[in-house]
């Protein structure tokens, strides 16, 4: 689903996943993966909604690494912090070809929420943009995308068809969310039952609320992805399958993410 294709992307031949589970201490423990409102206001009455906008952002969140001072508690995927809550998983899906994460996705009972931060103009957000793009891209594919408002603003819940572990024709729910920080956005794609009840979305949520982005002071074309990092004691794991195969590259696609791709799906291996 290649939307805002214009800023420079990472992009590798081909990705592996490097899991990293995070407990409510902030340790890192590391296992194998295999990869597994439409349209902006204008004039004084849209820069003053704006102006609401973010100040309600900074009190709930996400936050911007200036409002969120030392950074003490939160586990550094660079251009990402993560709280450390228990019965939370943290995964990065990571380029081959650089050995650099270019996605995040936290699961919980069964449900997940993939993360990514991207460059944003320093007058307007991009995510109302997205939205009516995303919207576009659905239907071209023959799925369904329905916008709605939730706790971050203008949302959108999409059917894409799919196909079940029986190679019958089904439907998977993806609920996209979004939210234009000082110079940066946070996108955030759940599936799983969060995707479809919001009830049950919730832990998911506010998980996305306590994330801190760290954009950095360089000028960066808007939309491009801001850069990821593993924490320190996390070790990739390139020979996730018996005999030295990386089954990981051979289910990852053949790109990073864009800002509104979904990244790859996730399979653990024990």
């Amino acid at each position: 689903m290649g939307l805002f294709r214009r800023g420079r992307r990472a992009a590798g031949p081909a990705e592996t996943e490097a899991e990293t589970a995070v407990g409510a201490e902030g340790q890192v423990d590391t296992a194998a993966d295999a990869a597994g409102g439409v349209g902006g206001a204008g004039g004084a009455a849209g820069d003053q909604t704006a102006s609401d906008e973010v100040a309600d952002r900074a009190q709930s969140g996400p936050f911007d690494e200036s409002e969120r001072p030392g950074l003490d508690g939160l586990i550094d995927f660079g251009a990402v912090r993560l709280p450390a809550r228990a019965g939370f998983k943290v995964s990065a899906g990571v380029a081959k070809a650089t050995g650099r994460p270019v996605n995040l996705t936290v699961t919980k009972d069964g449900s997940a929420l993939e993360l990514q931060a991207f460059a944003a103009p320093k007058t307007a957000g991009i995510w109302d943009e997205g939205l009516e793009e995303l919207a576009a891209s659905i239907s071209k594919q023959g799925g369904k995308a329905t916008p709605g408002r939730g706790r971050f603003g203008a949302e959108l819940t999409a059917e894409l068809p799919t196909k079940t572990a029986q190679g019958r024709t089904g439907k998977q729910v993806v609920r996209f969310i979004g939210v234009d920080g000082p110079r940066w956005l946070l996108r955030g794609a759940i599936t799983g039952k969060a995707a479809r009840d919001q009830a049950a979305g919730a832990e998911l949520e506010d998980f996305f609320a306590s994330v801190v982005v760290v954009r950095g002071g360089e000028a960066r074309p808007p939309r491009e992805a801001l850069a990821l990092k593993l924490p320190a004691g996390a070790a990739r794991a390139d020979e996730s399958a018996p005999g030295g195969q990386d089954k990981a590259a051979d289910k990852a696609p053949d790109k990073a993410p864009g800002l509104l791709d979904r990244g790859p799906e996730i399979t653990e291996v024990r």
